[in-house]
């Protein structure tokens, strides 16, 4: 019996010491402290995008509000460092999707990456497995790591499911059941998904006026742009009128695609009001895969774990619908990216409403990074950096909520960011990020890119790389079983 006692008592101790040493592996690092939540800015100009340009004595944040004043009120001065400084709204990237949530806890590292760039919302258009908005929610709620704010929406499909978190709509009759259940669950919005038809897509838009949602999709393979109907469409699905099951060839494959045919799709965007969420970059990223190994090196993709560039993305081995790209593919990506910039560039010129998304997850899309690629690739269409601002923060701001004109004034939310040069009159003046202010906490620049250093290497840390390596291989089995088109 002292024999067994003791094996038990060695086994107990063994089993704890394996458990505090993995607790202590999966530990992050200590996130970045807020530098102040109650403090005053001075001599800065306030920009609002294509709306007011003021140079102000005194921005004062209090309460997670801020004030605004032309004279130099009584109150302890912040650090000097921000003096003359460009303070403009936050950005918000209108296509995205939420790392899922699980032992690797990928949510700090992707919201820093977002907020360090200046990112301060970001609509999530799948959440694959529901795990990812609500992890996210929660570390908004704990207030430790800085976070974007989440817009979720609920993905809606018919037949065959490719995610798991997907919501199956065969009728049009329960349409009306089925969004107001998808409500009273949190979502925000709709994603209206693959293998819908036209019929289903409109009970689906019907549904969601009712109950104050927006409608975001793809147009489904097999459906023009026209047919679908889609009051908010993703990645310009459906210019191209011919069948296209792939991922790749839909997003990619504009050789259809004519001068002509790109008048006539702007004309009826225009005519019906619909808004174009085009995700440019998406085509720009997989470029890259023309040099995989010098994408490897690219330091500002490592803005989330290695893993993502050696397996996830790897051309060989990495998701499936990405495997084995030929230089072919590589070149018609190319050729839709300058299509997609006319049409783009058409539909500006005609005040149409545009949106920045950037389908984060995607190869070498990375959090925050991809928003400022966008933003450049915009400007590639025609546009002058004050109007992508625009398109970028209160244009955007306006259609997620009723409560707030995505407007810095007297009052509103302090959520902003401030820079060294005016990122209005040139993008490359993006770099001069000093300072980010989320809901009324100020976080300085220098600050995150330390705390980001630190999540790097834990990440890349032994035997953290080994386990992330195993869990992420596995994942890819899963998805290699439905994503492969």
């Amino acid at each position: 019996m002292k024999v067994v006692k003791g094996l038990l008592i060695g086994v107990s101790v063994c089993l704890t010491l394996l458990l505090l040493l993995l607790l202590n592996v999966f530990k992050l690092p200590s996130p970045p402290k807020s530098v102040s939540s109650d403090f005053v800015l001075r001599d800065v100009s306030i920009i609002n995008p294509l709306v007011s340009r003021t140079k102000i004595a005194s921005l004062r944040v209090s309460n997670g509000n801020m004030s605004l004043s032309s004279v130099n009120k009584n109150a302890d001065e912040f650090e000097g460092k921000y003096a003359g400084a460009f303070i403009l709204p936050g950005l918000i990237n209108m296509h995205s999707h939420s790392p899922s949530k699980n032992l690797l806890n990928l949510g700090p590292m992707f919201g820093l990456a977002a907020v360090m760039h200046g990112v301060t919302t970001w609509r999530d258009a799948i959440d694959a497995d529901g795990t990812g908005v609500p992890a996210l929610r929660e570390q908004i709620a704990s207030g430790k790591w800085p976070t974007p704010q989440v817009v979720a929406c609920a993905l809606i499909t018919r037949g065959e499911t490719r995610w798991p978190n997907s919501n199956i709509l065969e009728q049009e009759k329960n349409a009306v059941a089925l969004v107001n259940s998808l409500k009273e669950r949190g979502y925000d919005c709709i994603k209206s998904y693959e293998n819908l038809s036209a019929g289903l897509i409109a009970a689906i838009i019907q549904a969601a006026g009712e109950a104050g949602m927006q409608v975001i999709g793809h147009v489904p393979d097999g459906l023009t742009i026209e047919q679908a109907g889609l009051p908010d469409t993703q990645h310009f699905f459906g210019v191209q009128n011919t069948l296209q099951n792939s991922v790749i060839a839909r997003n990619g494959d504009w050789r259809t695609v004519n001068a002509q045919r790109i008048q006539d799709v702007a004309g009826h965007i225009i005519s019906e009001g619909m808004i174009s969420t085009p995700t440019l970059v998406t085509l720009k990223q997989i470029q890259e895969y023309s040099d995989y190994n010098s994408a490897l090196m690219n330091e500002n993709y490592h803005y989330i774990p290695q893993f993502y560039l050696e397996t996830v993305w790897n051309p060989v081995e990495g998701l499936p619908v990405y495997r084995n790209l030929g230089r072919d593919v590589i070149a018609r990506a190319k050729d839709a990216l300058e299509k997609k910039q006319v049409l783009l560039k058409q539909l500006h010129e005609q005040d149409s409403t545009l949106n920045l998304g950037t389908d984060t997850q995607q190869p070498f899309v990375v959090p925050g990074f991809a928003m400022w690629q966008e933003m450049h690739l915009f400007e590639e269409a025609g546009l002058t950096p004050e109007e992508v601002w625009a398109h970028a923060t209160w244009k955007a701001q306006r259609q997620l909520t009723r409560e707030s004109n995505g407007l810095l004034e007297t009052g509103s939310e302090a959520t902003f960011l401030i820079f060294s040069e005016d990122p209005t009159l040139s993008l490359s003046a993006l770099s001069s990020l000093k300072g980010v202010v989320l809901r009324g906490q100020l976080y300085d620049i220098d600050d995150l890119k330390s705390v980001m250093k630190d999540l790097q290497d834990h990440y890349e840390d032994e035997p953290m790389k080994f386990i992330s390596q195993y869990f992420v291989r596995r994942a890819m089995e899963k998805i290699a079983q439905k994503f492969t088109h």
